[in-house]
C-alpha cells in the first residue's frame, strides 16, 4: 500500500561550474520518495522569476506534484552557486533570503499533514523566521510517529 509523504523545504538551483541543476534535499528526497512507489508531496516555496519557472516546468517533467509549491514575488528562487576544489569536492554557498524562506502556513498545508504518513523535513528550511514559523506549525498538526527530521526542534521527532 502506497504511503503519502510529505517533505517541506528548499527547492532551488544548484549552480555548478558547467551546469544548474534542479536539487535541495527536501526536493530530492520527495524525488526519491515518489521512485520508489510511495506518494510524495513538496512544500516549498519559489520566486516569481526566470529560475521559478524553469524549475516549475522541471517538475512537472518529472511528474512530481506543484501543488504546494507556492510563488514569492518579493523573494527569488533559492540557488546555491556551487565551487570545486583540485580534486572535484564541492563548496557550496547557501543564499540566504530566498522564496524557500518564506513559505506561509496554508489550510490544504495542514490537511495535507494531518493525512500524511510522515512528513520529513530538515535544518535549512528553518534558517529564516517564516519558514520556521510554518514549519512548527506544521509539525503540531502531524500525528506524533509521523515526523522525521535530519535535526531536532523537539525531543519527540525521530531522525532520518
Amino acid at each position: 500500500m502506497s504511503k503519502t509523504v510529505v517533505a517541506f523545504g528548499e527547492l532551488l538551483w544548484d549552480l555548478l561550474p558547467n551546469k544548474k541543476v534542479l536539487g535541495g534535499a527536501a526536493a530530492n528526497f520527495i524525488f526519491r520518495v515518489n521512485t520508489l512507489g510511495d506518494n510524495g508531496k513538496l512544500i516549498s516555496c519559489l520566486g516569481n522569476d526566470e529560475l521559478g519557472e524553469n524549475a516549475r516546468k522541471e517538475i512537472k517533467q518529472l511528474g512530481l506534484s506543484e501543488k504546494f509549491i507556492q510563488t514569492n514575488s518579493k523573494f527569488p528562487t533559492g540557488t546555491v552557486p556551487v565551487t570545486l576544489d583540485e580534486r572535484g569536492t564541492p563548496d557550496f554557498t547557501i543564499i540566504p533570503n530566498v522564496a524557500y524562506d518564506h513559505i506561509e502556513l496554508t489550510q490544504h498545508m495542514i490537511s495535507l499533514v494531518n493525512n500524511a504518513d510522515c512528513l520529513y523535513f530538515g535544518t535549512l528550511a528553518q534558517r529564516a523566521r517564516g519558514s520556521k514559523i510554518t514549519l512548527h506549525a506544521l509539525i503540531q498538526e502531524t500525528p506524533e510517529n509521523n515526523k522525521i527530521s535530519g535535526h531536532q526542534p523537539s525531543e519527540k521527532l525521530l531522525y532520518y
